[in-house]
């Protein structure tokens, strides 16, 4: 009976963490999705055409518990200088997507 109770706490552990990383990869895609229909509105090129999660965090919003991810993608205005912007996600939910000055 013991071990058995093992093998399914690894089972629980391991769905929980494929899971994580199913649904991490699910908001990245989405956070891409929103940052080049973002940069397309603003006139300017998304470079590398990727996002890179810099922190997340466990909040409680809403009454809830959620994770808070922030992204940050590098684009140009004029094709000579990269720019750094930054987009938040909150579960899978975009927050706020922002661009620094830049030349135009």
């Amino acid at each position: 009976m013991y071990i058995e109770l093992i093998d399914i706490v690894i089972f629980i552990i391991l769905a929980a963490i494929g899971y994580f990383w199913w649904n991490a990869n699910s908001v990245r895609e989405n956070a891409l999705a929103h940052v080049k229909t973002h940069c397309k509105k603003h006139d300017v090129q998304l470079l590398d055409q990727s996002v890179a999660l810099q922190k997340w965090r466990i909040i409680w919003s809403k009454g809830q518990l959620r994770i808070k991810r922030e992204y940050q993608f590098e684009f140009t205005s004029t094709g000579e200088a990269r720019y750094k912007g930054k987009v938040t996600f909150e579960s899978s939910n975009p927050i706020k997507i922002e661009l620094p000055a830049y030349h135009i």
